[in-house]
């Protein structure tokens, strides 16, 4: 999200949560609705039995920053406490008091209508990119997507057995509808032949009987196309663990090539996570593999299975 994207969404945050609390007990600045978003922040967590630290590990934030914020006296930026919600497993909007949103509904007219004609269609489009509106659809199963050592693909596999679904790698389906593969794929045609490729295997698998467990790259954020296309389609869940982790994990895999050539590799892969951080974070579900073993990630994937396909909860995807 870019400065001005981040001003305008914040902008109408505070005026969403002015109206919203109405005329009476409407909060009167800026520094009282720091204060009632940490005080939420903080009852959330207390509520799942979260430490600060623990919380702090989860959002990689630090953890002298969220004390800030639960006291009240942090200025917090819309993507850190979108940060926040996921790893609190709550919207972003359950963090700011109040119920009432014809107000808010009244002022953001008022405010639309106030800007100069060739601003709105920008305000519009800004609205749209950061708040699409869901649509429901039928999953065709689950997605897993991350970095490379994140564990997709042996907790991929074990899901599709779990649930019975069919696993299928997005790559192999690129591999096999270019007729070529990654490597040769790549150098003839760039990124682009692959996520052209890759946007015809997210067809198929859409196209076929039947609910999966897919695979993909993790740079398929890259193309806002191909994303959109998983998240309207499947339950996406970001398979994710701290950068030493993920380095070591491709060590012990003796998979050197994301290594190769590269002696910063560590530090251009905690630049790629912070690069692909907000689009991650559009996924459903949420899953940190790090300093855990594999049957406990398996456990805890077992258990976001069990919550999404659960008799009660007809699983849908969204376009956000």
């Amino acid at each position: 999200m870019n400065y001005i994207a981040c001003l305008f969404v914040r902008m109408l945050l505070l005026v969403k949560y002015n109206c919203m609390a109405g005329k009476k007990s409407m909060l009167k600045n800026e520094n009282e609705l720091n204060s009632a978003v940490g005080r939420r922040v903080r009852s959330r967590r207390n509520d799942l039995g979260i430490s600060r630290r623990k919380l702090a590990q989860l959002s990689s934030i630090s953890e002298r920053y969220l004390a800030l914020l639960e006291a009240g006296k942090a200025n917090i930026s819309i993507r850190l406490l979108d940060q926040i919600a996921s790893e609190l497993a709550m919207p972003i909007a359950a963090f700011l008091p109040g119920q009432d949103s014809q107000g808010a509904d009244d002022e953001l007219t008022r405010f639309t209508a106030s800007l100069p004609y060739r601003y709105r269609q920008r305000a519009l489009e800004t609205l749209r990119r950061q708040f699409p509106v869901s649509e429901r659809r039928e999953c065709k199963g689950i997605a897993l997507t991350g970095v490379r050592g994140a564990g997709k693909s042996t907790l991929g596999r074990h899901l599709a057995d779990y649930l019975g679904f069919t696993f299928v790698r997005i790559s192999d389906l690129v591999t096999t509808i270019a007729g070529l593969d990654i490597g040769e794929l790549i150098a003839l045609g760039g990124q682009d032949a692959y996520r052209q490729n890759e946007h015809q295997a997210l067809k198929d698998i859409i196209s076929r009987p039947g609910q999966f467990v897919v695979e993909t790259s993790g740079g398929i954020v890259h193309s806002q196309e191909n994303y959109q296309l998983l998240l309207e389609h499947f339950t996406t869940i970001w398979i994710k663990a701290c950068p030493d982790e993920l380095m070591q994990r491709v060590i012990d895999q003796k998979d050197l090539r994301p290594m190769a050539g590269r002696k910063q590799a560590k530090a251009e892969l905690k630049q790629l996570i912070a690069e692909r951080q907000e689009s991650y974070n559009r996924v459903h579900e949420i899953l940190d593999t790090t300093g855990a073993t594999f049957r406990q990630s398996a456990r805890q994937l077992e258990e976001i299975a069990d919550r999404i396909f659960s008799p009660g909860n007809q699983a849908v995807s969204q376009t956000g």
